[in-house]
């Protein structure tokens, strides 16, 4: 977007650098699986236009379609939004942004005549630092509420691995027995992992590999025991010919944990609780959840959340707050500061078990958002949420965002003048033959949410 005025009134930068934080892993990443997991980051940055509120600049890797910032700013009341795309050089949002003098200067220009603005990112990255200490050597006074102190930098890289996570985890239940981990080993490379996982099938339990730096799904691998008969030599080789293909296990420390078999019952079935820790230390959680999350053989995937009515009982709800305070408080402790989600597994018994801890936004940020605008802070006895980030048909590649949004017409919220249907989150984008784009289906309940997905599916398929 090239504007010649300097945005006025703007309380929030939000740099979304969700691509940029994720582009370490890049190298690691599958070769067939790569363009997606690139272009995925990419589109679903568009989220953070839904985030914090009216009087704001959103930094932007790609070029979104303008009709979808009128719809969005429609929806959510927006009345000063301003979108920009710095030019791509190749090197990440923050540094684009550095290096493209217009938006750079647009920046600066905003934050001296805004009063108490705050910069804020999806994740914090070497990247980001840089932008934050340019932007500040240029004079200008800002807040960075969601970016920890310069001594407790290290936080954001270290405990966003998986080998940090779990020792979060684990500082966590030793001052709150009450928190359950699976069992788990840290291991220097995969041949020591192969061994750990005998000892888990000699005890006839499933095993996960974990690569230390994997992210959305990409590195993990889940093998249930059901999958395995009493022959432990032919139980191994079969692991080992999945987890010693994907590089991101081989090309560094692995975690391997015993296979906690969920409840597959329960439509929470892998809760999530999303928080922000203080900038004076306070632990604020934000929202209870659940993932959606997909298996693919062995692999898994992140596709989106649920939110709101029927997902949790009261006591389940307050379980997995208090778990997740304690966590933040240790988060706390080292100095981190922002945004931060604590993943769990719903067993067969019952019992909530935490699995990992990322220190970064989620896509719950613009739903927990979305919810309280239109159903106001008890959202959860009024309405339900389900989010598909990921949703693709290679039948509708080559659409525009106005001809999908022109199709969806029927299931659109609101859908029959009623405070139910679906919203389109991401600027449709059509490469690589993907056919991609993001939703979140508002409903009843949970059932009614997932009634409405079928729906939708249902019109695009006949496209």
């Amino acid at each position: 977007m090239a504007e010649r005025l300097t945005p006025q009134g703007i309380n929030t930068v939000i740099v979304g650098n969700n691509r940029e934080y994720f582009s370490p892993i890049d190298p690691h990443v599958p070769d067939v699986l790569k363009d997606e997991f690139i272009q995925s980051d990419i589109d679903e940055a568009d989220m953070d236009i839904m985030c914090h509120g009216d009087n704001k600049i959103v930094l932007l890797p790609k070029i979104v379609d303008p009709a979808f910032i009128s719809d969005i700013s429609r929806l959510f009341r927006y009345k000063n939004v301003h979108v920009y795309n710095p030019h791509d050089n190749g090197s990440g949002l923050s540094k684009n942004i550095l290096q493209d003098s217009h938006v750079y200067g647009m920046v600066i220009a905003s934050l001296r005549v805004s009063s108490d603005p705050k910069v804020v990112p999806w994740g914090h990255t070497r990247q980001y630092q840089e932008l934050i200490d340019a932007l500040k050597a240029e004079k200008v006074i800002f807040s960075t509420p969601e970016t920890p102190t310069r001594n407790a930098l290290w936080t954001t890289e270290y405990i966003d691995t998986k080998i940090g996570s779990r020792e979060i985890l684990l500082r966590a239940k030793e001052k709150n027995p009450k928190i359950k981990i699976p069992e788990g080993f840290v291991c220097a490379d995969v041949n020591s992992a192969m061994q750990i996982a005998d000892y888990f099938l000699g005890t006839n339990r499933g095993v996960v590999f974990k690569a230390n730096l994997g992210a959305a799904g990409i590195g993990v691998h889940v093998f249930p025991p059901s999958e395995f008969d009493r022959n432990i030599s032919a139980n191994r080789a079969k692991i080992e010919a999945k987890v010693k293909i994907n590089p991101l296990l081989t090309s560094g420390p692995v975690i391997v944990e015993e296979y906690i078999q969920p409840n597959f019952s329960h439509h929470g079935v892998f809760p999530s609780v999303d928080s922000i820790v203080r900038p004076d230390g306070r632990v604020d959680v934000q929202a209870v959840n659940a993932m959606v999350i997909h298996y693919d053989d062995e692999a898994v995937g992140f596709y989106g959340c649920m939110l709101g009515r029927g997902l949790f009982t009261a006591r389940q709800s307050r379980k997995l707050k208090q778990m997740s305070e304690a966590i933040g408080q240790e988060l706390s402790k080292l100095g981190y500061i922002g945004w931060y989600d604590v993943d769990y597994i719903l067993s067969q018994a019952g019992d909530f078990y935490t699995t990992e801890c990322n220190l970064r936004r989620t896509s719950i940020c613009y739903m927990l958002d979305l919810a309280e605008l239109l159903f106001g802070e008890d959202y959860e006895t009024k309405m339900a949420m389900r989010s598909n980030d990921k949703y693709m048909r290679p039948n509708i590649q080559g659409l525009s965002y106005v001809d999908l949004k022109t199709s969806l017409a029927p299931v659109l919220y609101p859908m029959d003048d009623q405070q139910r249907g679906v919203v389109i989150t991401q600027s449709f984008r059509s490469m690589y033959d993907r056919g991609k784009f993001g939703y979140v289906s508002i409903g009843k309940d949970q059932e009614d949410t997932r009634n409405i997905e079928l729906q939708l599916d249902g019109i695009l398929s006949k496209i």
